[in-house]
């Protein structure tokens, strides 16, 4: 018994297209199988498209006005310098592999997304901020370090048994050829380890070099070397750069209040095409941290915090070392006020130095009183009275 089997014809491939196609939403395809039709999108969601994912111009554009927007000066000079020189290194590399590009865009996207949560008032972006525009954290944190890196003296030997007399010791951890103001500040961080900063506290302000290993011997020379680089390398990813006395002391005045803030930069009318986009841009406002309203307070608070975490380093030439003040310990004494005078002061009359009443102390003290001159009137009594 034979059974016929129906064979279908197989389907070709613009067949195959077609119906992908239908089910993505696209209604009709070009009788030209290389042009295919974009899908079909309503008007309403047109808006609601980002610009910035068309065009690498357009997310540039939406940085510096984010950057624009933030409510520190400072923050909008560095971050404003920052945008146009990483744009312009990609810009002028064409060679650039595609990955790599879109890898840089898709750094930018996130960059933007910080930047719009902490003008929005979100805690952890506007302090990551902070952080990088005063060299807490970040690109200018490094060049910071580099400069702080510089030796005291940068002379060569030119002897060759001098130079290496130099490259041994560099290599036992003796001489590493440090700066004195990096040794100053770095020793600070280890005598002040309750300052809160971003990075753990310094625990060694020198590598530790066994005499012997595990085996009981010797320690090689290129252990050494390697203890030398870690401790460096540790060393360096806890270290924070001075400000100069100039940034450190605009940022003491406003962190105090004795500088005015100039208050947040308004926004432009945003216009109707970016009504969607906007909506999805407040999505971030459901999280724990933010926004908050930005405020003069809420400013002077985020400014104290960076400040605690900035050291000020000045030459004594009496005691021929660095002096480091940290601004956590560099508390801000307000002058005196001169309209208060003596009848302002009566709201505080007939409180102690404690903040209690004094009328109330004297009659506890009274009542005490009485209490140890019964008892001792009780206690004479008995005595007197017969058993």
């Amino acid at each position: 018994m034979s059974i016929k089997t129906r064979l279908k014809p197989m389907p070709t491939a613009e067949l195959l297209v077609k119906k992908a196609l239908c089910r993505s939403g696209i209604r009709h395809l070009s009788t030209d199988r290389a042009s295919l039709v974009l899908p079909a999108i309503p008007i309403t969601q047109r808006a609601s498209i980002d610009p910035q994912r068309r065009d690498p111009k357009h997310l540039y554009r939406h940085l510096l006005r984010e950057v624009s927007y933030l409510p520190d000066s400072a923050s909008r000079t560095y971050f404003h310098e920052y945008v146009r020189s990483r744009f312009r290194k990609t810009a002028n590399e064409p060679s650039l592999p595609h990955d790599h590009v879109q890898g840089q865009i898709q750094k930018a996207r996130k960059g933007l997304s910080v930047l719009k949560r902490a003008n929005a008032g979100a805690l952890k972006p506007f302090t990551k901020v902070l952080l990088h525009t005063y060299g807490r954290a970040g690109k200018r944190r490094q060049q910071m370090l580099r400069q702080l890196l510089r030796p005291d003296t940068p002379d060569i030997p030119s002897d060759e048994d001098e130079l290496k007399a130099l490259r041994q010791r560099v290599a036992n951890g003796e001489d590493l050829g440090l700066s004195s103001k990096f040794v100053a500040i770095m020793r600070s961080l280890h005598k002040n380890p309750s300052i809160q900063m971003p990075r753990p506290s310094i625990r060694m302000t020198e590598p530790r070099l066994p005499e012997l290993n595990s085996w009981h011997r010797p320690l090689p020379q290129k252990r050494k070397k390697n203890l030398v680089k870690a401790w460096f390398a540790t060393t360096m990813d806890r270290m924070m750069p001075p400000l100069s006395e100039e940034e450190y002391n605009r940022l003491r005045e406003l962190a105090y209040g004795q500088r005015r803030w100039e208050g947040q930069p308004k926004r432009r009318a945003r216009p109707r095409a970016e009504v969607g986009i906007a909506a999805q841009d407040s999505k971030f406002c459901d999280r724990k941290d933010g926004p908050h309203n930005i405020t003069s307070r809420f400013m002077r608070r985020q400014w104290r915090n960076i400040f605690n975490m900035c050291p000020l380093a000045q030459w004594d030439p009496a005691k021929k070392k660095w002096l480091i003040k940290w601004g956590a310990h560099d508390v801000l004494e307000f002058p005196a006020d001169p309209k208060m005078d003596v009848a302002s002061t009566s709201l505080f009359a007939g409180v102690d130095e404690n903040g209690r009443s004094v009328a109330k102390n004297q009659v506890m003290q009274k009542k005490e009183v009485g209490k140890n001159w019964d008892a001792k009137t009780t206690g004479s009594v008995a005595e007197k009275t017969p058993v």
